[in-house]
């Protein structure tokens, strides 16, 4: 498509979602797309995806190509390695809904600068929704703290905004607005690394709908049209709003199941036989285009029900299949392509980057091509968000190119827990300070995320609430020694008193956690600090307080998705890797 004249003087920033430079290039870039849904056959959203034809050949030397600048890794828009070597996975913090929020997104890029954050997914209807998730992602704009740039690295942390719609012109809209915001922010450099297209929320909203959500696997002609209306829009923006020279681009990628069924099954035997065939013809289908051009596929390796099933049983009864997400790699060697789903932790995630690396090593020309790009996980790290620490010195895990925004050295020695603790609590203190008591909730719900990882850790190391219940070892060994979860909790407790106390002197008034009222915190502390109990039941409960009853069980809830799914799947991305391979 067409781009936007680089010779053409920029406009004012437009205060609107949508400005109106977008909507002048747009029209020539959906006309394109359009016409390109001639090369389609026609699909109905309403009928049931069936293998109507063997899945298409392995492209081998051809199909997607990336747009990758002088220098850049031959395989993918996003790759952190300039040499054409395979240089270990990217590691994705999967979007949730309700929780990587500028919060917790903040707590993660303090924990590992190598990580990928992914926002929530904002949905393109609702365009007053959009613009206030925007202003949070890119908060120089209007003078707000709201998940801005950590001192890290020169920056927040490579950032994917996760679009729900299939409006081309909303889309396109959305993706030029946060382009942008992103470069006129005023940092070092963008951080704005992707936007990405839900096609895989099997939420009860999205079921049997057409608008977003894992429904849109059914219409890949439509989804294509939509990439490459986002793709177009981006490289306009870009070019009208002065992108840096030299910076990496923004690519488009797409996140999806790996099939879709219509009514929920019995139980996980009664699933059938996901088809290998459905799930490579629709990435062909939406990558054909070159709208995916460096961004790719991240495929959760279940398929999706979309009706009759909740979107927990939806994580968990669809049996998993890691070997089609490996297999889909091996077919298409030019597309990035990212694994999600059912990696249980930091330990399994290196599992598969161990067995990935040996593929690639074992390759005739050692480029990486035909294996996955990345993993990403998203309730592994609502059950122990701190051993994200574990990423950045490991090499099996790799960072973005500096192009694209700052980033921690390759090799960097980890920080200690208490030190980001302490970073994030004073960062959340001046959120209260700045926008009153009405986010206390919202900024601690991090440090009660770290609280029930504390308590965890410290009741394995002592064996009583387990060997009491009779089920030793539910929770994997602590990652960090004793020494360093101690430090760990007198900060988070520390954290909470400073979070308080903002919230008591801070311009939305009230009395801060009255819960803490009557407590001698400096004594609970130096007893810990000396090696005596550590009191991680009631720091938890004390976090919790600042919530609410009923958001601190939902929270509790998903932190203990990821444990029972852990000890039930018989499934292993890892086995399923090396069955596939052989």
């Amino acid at each position: 498509p067409p781009l936007a004249s680089k010779t053409s003087p920029p406009p004012s920033p437009a205060p609107t979602l949508a400005p109106a430079a977008c909507f002048l290039v747009r029209s020539d870039v959906l006309a394109g797309a359009f016409a390109s849904l001639s090369s389609f056959p026609s699909s109905s959203p309403s009928s049931s995806p069936s293998p109507r034809r063997p899945p298409p050949a392995p492209r081998r030397g051809r199909g997607v190509r990336p747009r990758a600048a002088s220098g850049d890794a031959s395989r993918s828009g996003v790759d952190g390695t300039g040499d054409g070597n395979h240089g270990g996975l990217l590691f994705h913090a999967a979007p949730m809904q309700g929780y990587t929020n500028a919060y917790l997104r903040r707590l993660l890029n303090g924990l590992s600068g190598k990580t990928v954050l992914w926002t929530e997914m904002e949905k393109v209807d609702d365009p007053d929704a959009l613009r206030r998730a925007l202003e949070r992602c890119f908060p120089e704009n209007n003078a707000g703290g709201g998940g801005g740039r950590s001192s890290r690295g020169g920056g927040g942390g490579a950032l994917v905004l996760q679009l729900g719609g299939i409006d081309p012109m909303k889309l396109a809209g959305a993706a030029c607005d946060a382009v942008r915001r992103d470069l006129q922010t005023g940092g070092p450099s963008p951080r704005l690394v992707g936007i990405n297209l839900n096609c895989g929320c099997p939420s009860i909203e999205s079921g049997g709908a057409a608008d977003f959500g894992a429904a849109l696997m059914r219409d890949p002609a439509a989804v294509r049209v939509a990439a490459e209306a986002v793709r177009g829009a981006i490289d306009a923006a870009r070019a009208r709003y002065g992108g840096a020279a030299g910076a990496s681009e923004i690519p488009v990628s797409v996140k999806c199941r790996i099939g879709l069924r219509d009514a929920a099954p019995a139980g996980p035997a009664s699933c059938g036989e996901d088809d290998y065939g459905f799930l490579a013809e629709f990435v062909a289908r939406i990558s054909e285009g070159g709208g995916l051009e460096g961004g790719g596929i991240v495929v959760h390796a279940r398929s999706a029900v979309l009706s009759g099933l909740s979107p927990l049983k939806n994580r968990s009864v669809p049996p998993l299949r890691p070997d089609f997400v490996h297999r889909l790699a091996r077919d298409f060697p030019r597309l990035p392509v990212t694994l999600n789903g059912g990696i249980s932790g930091i330990g399994e995630a290196r599992e598969i980057a161990s067995a990935v690396a040996a593929a690639a090593a074992a390759a005739e020309n050692g480029s990486g091509e035909g294996v996955i790009d990345g993993v990403m996980l998203g309730r592994a790290m609502l059950e122990r968000p701190l051993d994200l620490l574990l990423v950045d010195p490991d090499p099996l895990f790799r960072v973005r190119r500096s192009g694209a925004f700052g980033v921690i050295a390759g090799g960097t020695p980890r920080m200690s827990p208490a030190a980001v603790i302490a970073e994030y609590a004073r960062y959340a203190a001046g959120e209260v300070s700045r926008c009153g008591r009405s986010v206390v909730g919202d900024v601690t719900m991090p440090l009660v995320l770290v609280s029930e990882q504390l308590r965890e850790s410290f009741a394995y190391l002592e064996d009583l609430e387990f060997l009491e219940r009779g089920v030793v070892g539910v929770h994997p060994a602590p990652s960090f020694a004793e020494t360093e979860l101690r430090d760990a909790f007198i900060a988070t407790w520390k954290g909470l008193e400073e979070i308080s106390a903002a919230a008591s002197g801070g311009t939305g008034g009230g009395e801060g956690n009255k819960e803490l009222k009557g407590i001698d915190g400096g004594s609970v502390l130096m007893e810990v600090a000396e090696g005596g109990r550590v009191p991680t039941k009631k720091l938890s409960k004390l976090l919790k307080a600042t919530m609410g009853k009923k958001v601190a069980g939902k929270v509790e809830r998903n932190r203990s998705e990821n444990v029972r799914q852990r000890l039930s799947s018989p499934f292993s991305s890892v086995m399923s890797y090396n069955e596939g391979a052989s």
